[in-house]
């Protein structure tokens, strides 16, 4: 029901990539539950592990830290909230390279904003850390 927003999941793990299978998991389980097809939620979890990997690789760098992971629904839409510790990023230089380069990696944000309708970088609420944002509108077929 729209105008209804419901939290699915509130996850808080570590900012390792050992953690990321058990993140995976839980959140593919619980858009399970919201009878997401397996296609789409694949497409969802990718992006959610892309933005994990940045947090970690470009974020936190080598040092320790968490990683909340927030799902809520509001009737089709559905958002996924990321919060961290590390240091603040500059929204404005958060880019994807080139897709023409042919290397491994460096594709995170291409994923994250193709497969998601909008991916929102902010301060977190204390000011000390980061706060991402993605939204996304299930389709009704």
């Amino acid at each position: 029901m729209p105008g209804m927003t419901e939290e699915l999941l509130g996850y808080r793990f570590t900012a390792e990539p050992a953690e990321l299978k058990s993140m995976r998991d839980r959140l593919d389980r619980v858009l399970e539950l919201q009878e997401i097809t397996p296609e789409v939620r694949a497409d969802w979890v990718l992006a959610v592990n892309e933005a994990c990997m940045n947090i970690m690789q470009h974020g936190y760098r080598q040092q320790t830290g968490d990683i909340l992971l927030r799902v809520l629904r509001d009737g089709n839409r559905f958002n996924f909230e990321l919060e961290d510790q590390a240091p603040a990023v500059v929204p404005e230089q958060i880019q994807s390279r080139a897709l023409d380069e042919i290397r491994p990696g460096g594709l995170g944000i291409h994923f994250m904003r193709t497969i998601m309708d909008e991916v929102t970088f902010m301060p977190d609420a204390s000011g000390n850390g980061n706060r991402l944002l993605m939204q996304v509108e299930l389709q009704e077929s």
